[in-house]
């Protein structure tokens, strides 16, 4: 990779070989991991704050076996997601990318269950409180 982004970078800056050929080849490389690393950090964060608002993932968290990160409905869910420019830009980095998913599908889970009792608990409430207001005569 780095090979081909010296190349890259020779074709596109004017002058741009000549420049690179004072640079010794271990400082080049240095510097662009640097960079590279720096990419990969913003892309995943680009990538977790996508997925707090991400539909697919609201959905498939109902679907507790995607929850694993393996099988059919995780692929499934993978594949709508890698239509995606922020799911594609971490390629380099596929655990990563299935545990940040993971990861959230986790959190919506608990969050639609602690929903789901709040309701109920609710209705539970209000059925109590219907009781309490009839007359027994």
């Amino acid at each position: 990779e780095f090979e081909q982004a010296k190349v890259v970078v020779a074709a596109r800056i004017p002058g741009g070989e000549a420049r690179l050929s004072g640079v010794p080849e271990q400082k080049l490389r240095r510097s662009w991991e640097d960079w590279r690393r720096l990419r990969l950090l913003e892309a995943s964060e680009v990538f977790e704050a996508w997925l707090q608002s991400c539909q697919f993932i609201n959905q498939a968290a109902s679907d507790g076996s995607t929850l694993s990160g393996e099988g059919p409905a995780f692929e499934a869910l993978c594949t709508k997601l890698s239509t995606d420019l922020r799911y594609t830009r971490l390629d380099l980095l596929p655990r990563e990318r299935t545990k940040m998913i993971v990861d959230r599908l986790q959190e919506v889970r608990e969050e639609q269950q602690t929903s789901r009792a709040e309701r109920i608990a609710a209705t539970e409430t209000h059925d109590d409180d219907e009781d309490d207001g009839e007359d027994i005569g």
